[in-house]
């Protein structure tokens, strides 16, 4: 599910989001409108903050993951 979904979903909005993610207004409403696509950080945050209903993939641009021996982010093939 996107971000957009589920806040409309529990009725929450996205300054809700923000604040209780301890990130900008800004950075919210780029990923809930899709015009920017952040950090894996960023998005495990927002992930943790839905109790994984909104996947880290869903909110990365080019499919990526952490690399499990270094925790480098990497782009899946």
């Amino acid at each position: 599910m996107d971000l957009k979904t589920y806040l409309f979903k529990n009725n929450l909005k996205q300054v809700d989001c923000a604040r209780d993610c301890g990130l900008s207004p800004t950075i919210i409403s780029h990923i809930v409108n899709g015009r920017t696509h952040y950090s894996y950080d960023v998005c495990d945050i927002i992930s943790k903050w839905t109790d994984g209903v909104v996947k880290i993939e869903d909110m990365i641009k080019h499919k990526r993951k952490k690399c499990p021996s270094c925790g480098q982010i990497v782009r899946c093939k």
